[in-house]
């Protein structure tokens, strides 16, 4: 940098040199003088002037230095300018080949001083993760779902109510559910169709499991009735076994529950629930609402099985 100083000078030295020269040479020309060894004495003795000019050459080459001052000053704010361009283009750079293999990059630290570049790069890295989470979700959902689905179809000989609670099991387990049950409907020729346990996981009383629901009594019967998925909010009063004595504690939960059902609201079969510590995630309830299908269709299954072993009886 400094050369360009230099060059400056020289520049302004020369240009300036050129302006006493000039003068001299005219002046000889004019009073028609020869070329002597005094002749520049008589010609500044005779014209004063020329003191000035020849001051051109210091004044120009000073001007030239505190111009290339200002330019070097300039060439250099512009060069640590694009070396932090350069900078930050190859964080944005490693910041987007890490996203694109897979991983989740902290924003590097040229990047946080840029305001409207944070955005938009945290916006991207929202975005690929929201992505990303809906392929492992969707993929989650399709494995297990075709897990379960096994699963009922390998127990299908067996008695409704053992193949709903080992598959009541399962779904609890896999979900992290604390309880469940599922709910069949009955309908007694002349009476009223009711809703009764056919499988519980995690703890019922002998009465609860006894109990008819009618349509649209409590949660169980509104879903029944509505044929819709609902959650909600529940509170029940667990046992605490840390103590010598069961003491009663009072524990907030979520309930989920999904309408068993075929051919839309043709085949109301009953409905499941199943009980969380806290509300599970979009993917848990899609499982919950596909296994419905499965689970209505092996009551449907079972239901035909026992009308046709019954009519040739």
């Amino acid at each position: 940098m400094h050369s360009l100083v230099t060059r400056f000078i020289l520049m302004g030295a020369l240009f300036g040199l050129s302006f006493p020269i000039i003068a001299l040479s005219l002046d000889t020309y004019i009073r028609g003088y020869e070329l002597e060894a005094s002749l520049f004495v008589t010609l500044h003795q005779e014209n004063p002037i020329h003191w000035i000019i020849d001051l051109a050459p210091f004044i120009l080459s000073l001007t030239a230095y505190y111009v290339g001052m200002v330019v070097q000053k300039r060439e250099r704010k512009v060069r640590i300018q694009l070396e932090k361009e350069l900078k930050r283009s190859n964080a944005v750079a490693r910041f987007s080949r890490d996203l694109a293999l897979g991983k989740v990059p902290i924003l590097p630290r040229l990047v946080e001083q840029d305001d409207d570049l944070k955005k938009s790069l945290t916006k991207i890295k929202q975005d690929i993760q929201e992505i990303r989470r809906e392929k492992e979700n969707k993929s989650w959902l399709e494995s297990h779902l075709y897990i379960l689905t096994e699963l009922m179809e390998k127990g299908k000989h067996e008695e409704l109510a053992v193949l709903m609670n080992s598959l009541l099991g399962k779904v609890i387990r896999l979900l992290g559910a604390v309880a469940g049950r599922i709910y069949i409907a009955e309908q007694p020729r002349g009476s009223k169709e009711y809703l009764r346990v056919l499988s519980s996981w995690g703890g019922i009383s002998q009465e609860a499991s006894q109990e008819r629901i009618y349509s649209g009594e409590n949660a169980v019967g509104q879903c029944f009735r509505s044929q819709k998925p609902m959650g909600m909010p529940l509170k029940w009063v667990s046992e605490d076994e840390s103590h010598d004595h069961f003491s009663p504690k009072l524990s907030t939960a979520f309930a989920y529950l999904s309408p068993l059902m075929l051919d839309d609201y043709a085949f109301k079969m009953g409905v499941w629930e199943l009980d969380f510590l806290k509300e599970p995630p979009e993917h848990h309830k899609e499982l919950i609402q596909k296994l419905s299908v499965r689970i209505a269709f092996s009551i449907w299954i079972d239901r035909e099985a026992k009308s046709k072993l019954k009519k040739s009886a």
